[in-house]
């Protein structure tokens, strides 16, 4: 009887943990939304879940193969609130309000795909353990890189 309560009782704040954690996190992304201005999306709403969940079976203490993918999923979600952030305070205020600098588009693109890059290496290296694979698929990428600068000299 006792053991049944206190499983219960564990059930409840595992429920309480999660909800918590989902609603402080949506409403940190609401008020920087509103106050500062930074856009946030669906990502950021599935990283709050993610959180969330992450948090609760933390405490509760599930520990299974799949945890992996739930490692994965909360670092690359991350990274599209990292970006988001980037966009507002890198991008809108340092550059174009503070310096008076317009920034291109394109030049936002590709620096947040090479923080998307940076944490898919990470997100494989770390939590998949796929070094070797990745060793391959750098030095390949890296061979392709010299080719392509090769054959671009003249333009």
């Amino acid at each position: 009887m006792f053991t049944t309560l206190l499983e219960t009782q564990k059930a409840t704040v595992t429920v309480i943990i999660f909800v918590g954690t989902f609603f402080a996190a949506l409403t940190i992304g609401r008020l920087l939304k509103r106050r500062a201005g930074v856009r946030l999306g669906v990502l950021f709403q599935l990283f709050c879940l993610t959180v969330a969940f992450y948090a609760a079976t933390s405490f509760y203490g599930v520990h299974v193969g799949w945890r992996n993918h739930v490692d994965a999923a909360a670092i690359l979600l991350s990274t599209a609130f990292v970006v988001a952030l980037l966009d507002r305070y890198l991008w809108d205020v340092y550059f174009e309000k503070k310096r008076q600098t317009p920034i291109p588009e394109f030049l936002r693109q590709v620096v947040a795909l090479f923080v998307y890059l940076i944490a898919l290496l990470l997100v494989l290296s770390v939590v998949y353990h796929a070094e070797g694979q990745l060793k391959t698929l750098l030095a390949g990428s890296g061979i392709a890189a010299i080719v392509l600068g090769f054959a671009t000299q003249d333009l």
